[in-house]
C-alpha cells in the first residue's frame, strides 16, 4: 500500500475519492472545480471537497485502502 504523498502529487480526477490529511485529521474528500462550489470562481479553479460540501486545504493524500476479506 502506498503510503502518504504531498497533496501536489494527488490525483486530479475530478470525483475520484481519497484520503486527505487537513490540519492533524484524516478526512475522506474529492477534487472538484470550484465552480461548483463557487459561483464567483473561474471555471478553472479547483477545490478538494469533504462530504458536506466543505472545502478544504489538505497537505497530503494517500489512496483509500482495500476492505478487509
Amino acid at each position: 500500500m502506498m503510503g502518504w504523498q504531498p497533496i501536489e502529487t494527488a490525483p486530479t480526477v475530478e470525483g475520484e475519492d481519497v484520503l486527505l490529511a487537513v490540519n492533524n485529521r484524516v478526512l475522506m474528500g474529492a477534487f472538484f472545480r470550484k465552480w461548483d462550489y463557487d459561483r464567483y470562481a473561474h471555471r478553472t479553479d479547483y477545490v478538494w471537497v469533504i462530504s458536506g460540501g466543505r472545502v478544504v486545504k489538505p497537505t497530503h493524500w494517500m489512496p483509500i485502502p482495500e476492505p478487509p476479506n
